[in-house]
């Protein structure tokens, strides 16, 4: 199995997927027990009409195209992007983008591909703030180098999380029967499908979505304690509505660093659990392997910059 095969198919089994030998020149996957498609070389994916009918399979296949289209361009890139050369950094490093003082950067380790994103330093002459990501965390080190370079502006790029609530919103409005004209109509049922495609996820996260909502409206009704976040400046703030806690839990990831904030649940929720989690695996470009059902056991949760690090 060459070198894209072996990538691919680690990609795929992180995300639920079986994956067989190689026949014909093609990787066969399966989902569920049942054949879903083959994957060949240069990244496009093959599939019968009668494997992915239902919604449930159509949306696998999309999420295992998706899949085979980033690692076929991370491996191309990885094969003809030249040597990385910096004082006393780790050998393999291949430099894939280089702007505006910022460096995005890849190699193959024996444990699956690493990307980073770094500044070059005041002298150019090293690498500071390394933020690091696994090959599931590749769509990710790409937004953070067009962020940290300057390409884009940090604030019109939006997390799937966000989109998910757009999606609820234009979707619920949709349904409502509030009129507007055809044209608005449209125009939102193409951002829906725009959506769908680019998250292959989203009814996972509109149904997360949704159970945060419900645990909001059940910690306004019995008043409990949530969560509480801490900082290194003395202040504490303690919550009582959930989806409150959830949300500035996800803000103040992002500043940690410099805010030495701390986190402990008060609830054992397995819902407000494993939201805190998959923010953390998120922060690493990496989706949180656990299923509800894992957090079902009640467990204290504190976490400070070392739980952080994961």
């Amino acid at each position: 199995m060459d070198r894209y095969f072996e990538e691919v198919a680690r990609s795929l089994k992180r995300e639920g997927f079986d994956v067989g030998g190689i026949k014909g020149g093609a990787l066969t996957v399966e989902w569920k027990g049942a054949p879903l498609c083959r994957i060949v070389e240069s990244g496009g994916v093959r599939y019968r009409a009668s494997e992915t009918r239902g919604a449930d399979r159509e949306t696998a296949c999309v999420k295992v195209s998706r899949i085979a289209h980033t690692v076929a361009e991370y491996c191309r890139a990885l094969e003809h992007s030249p040597p990385l050369v910096v004082p006393h950094l780790a050998d393999g490093y291949k430099l894939l983008a280089e702007f505006g003082g910022a460096v995005l950067a890849g190699r193959y380790t024996q444990h699956g591909s690493e990307f980073v994103t770094w500044d070059r330093s005041y002298a150019q002459i090293g690498l500071v703030s390394g933020h690091y990501y696994d090959e599931n965390g590749y769509e990710a080190a790409k937004r953070d180098f067009i962020v940290r370079s300057g390409l884009v502006d940090r604030d019109i790029l939006f997390s799937n999380e966000q989109l998910a609530e757009m999606y609820r919103c234009v979707d619920e409005m949709l349904d409502s029967g509030y009129p507007i004209t055809n044209e608005r109509c449209k125009l939102l049922e193409e951002v829906l499908r725009q959506i769908r495609r680019g998250v292959p996820e989203i009814y996972r996260l509109v149904e997360q979505s949704y159970a945060q909502e419900q645990l909001a409206d059940n910690s306004m009704d019995g008043g409990n304690l949530v969560g509480i976040l801490k900082y290194a400046n003395g202040e504490v703030v303690e919550y009582q509505d959930a989806e409150e806690f959830i949300r500035d839990f996800k803000t103040e990831l992002e500043y940690r660093a410099t805010t030495g904030m701390e986190y402990e649940l008060c609830t054992d929720d397995p819902h407000i659990r494993k939201s805190i989690d998959d923010a953390l695996y998120n922060m690493y470009g990496e989706v949180n392997p656990k299923s509800p059902e894992d957090y079902d056991h009640p467990s204290p949760q504190r976490g400070g910059m070392d739980d952080m690090s994961m």
